[in-house]
């Protein structure tokens, strides 16, 4: 099983001491992407945090956490079942658009 890690833009919480990113998995044709942090100093090397949020993505991702999000991309549209096209049809009319 081959997952890849891109890490988003890394942010220091200085009230929690520690390196803070999103990080999107993918594995096997899905796309997941979970919320990863380490504690670390602020001046601690850049490279080592990546390695260390990249290695928590994959403990996330294999450990099946609650928090996490995938891909709609994942589910092509022609398999959204018609009853959900049908009521959004119905929320997204036109009157809804115009003040009363």
């Amino acid at each position: 099983m081959t997952l890849t890690v891109t890490l988003a833009a890394l942010r220091y919480n200085a009230a929690c001491a520690s390196f803070e990113a999103m990080a999107t998995v993918e594995d096997a044709g899905a796309t997941y992407r979970y919320p990863v942090s380490v504690m670390t100093d602020l001046d601690a090397d850049q490279a080592e945090i990546s390695v260390r949020l990249s290695a928590a993505a994959r403990m996330t991702h294999h450990c099946g956490a609650s928090l996490r999000s995938r891909s709609s991309m994942d589910q092509p549209v022609d398999k959204v079942p018609q009853a959900c096209i049908a009521s959004a049809r119905q929320v997204w009319t036109p009157e809804l658009y115009h003040a009363a």
